[in-house]
C-alpha cells in the first residue's frame, strides 16, 4: 500500500464510522415509524450518508461534523461507563469529556493528513 493509499484511508476510516452511525439512525429511525417501505429507508439513508461525506469535505462542514460526531460519540461513550460503574456520575464525565476531546482530535489528524497528500 502506498502512502498516499495509507493518508488517505485514515481520513476515510474515521469518516466511515460517522457515516455508519448516520446510515444506522436514520435508517433504523424511519424504519421504526412504520411510514414507508424499508427500501425506501434504506435509500433514504444512503443519500443521508452520501451528502454528509460531501458536506464534510468542505471547511465548515469539517467543523460542523466533526464537533456533532464526537458529541455523539462522547455522549454513548459516557453512557456505557455511567452503567458499567453502577451509575458513577463522575466516570460518565470524565468519559465524556476525554472522549470528545480524543474524537476532535482523531478527525483533525485524518483531514490533517488528508489535506497533506491532496495539496490543499
Amino acid at each position: 500500500m502506498s502512502r498516499i493509499q495509507v493518508f488517505k484511508s485514515s481520513d476515510m476510516k474515521i469518516l466511515a464510522f460517522d457515516c455508519l452511525l448516520t446510515a444506522f439512525i436514520i435508517g433504523f429511525g424511519l424504519n421504526s415509524q412504520k411510514v414507508m417501505h424499508p427500501a425506501f429507508c434504506f435509500l433514504i439513508a444512503l443519500i443521508a450518508v452520501i451528502a454528509l461525506g460531501l458536506f464534510f469535505r468542505t471547511k465548515i462542514g469539517f467543523w460542523i461534523v466533526t464537533i456533532i460526531f464526537s458529541f455523539v460519540w462522547a455522549i454513548l461513550s459516557a453512557s456505557l461507563a455511567f452503567s458499567i460503574t453502577n451509575n458513577d456520575p463522575t466516570w460518565g464525565w470524565v468519559i465524556c469529556g476525554v472522549t470528545f476531546i480524543a474524537c476532535i482530535g482523531l478527525h483533525k489528524f485524518a483531514k490533517r493528513f488528508n489535506d497533506n497528500v491532496s495539496g490543499v
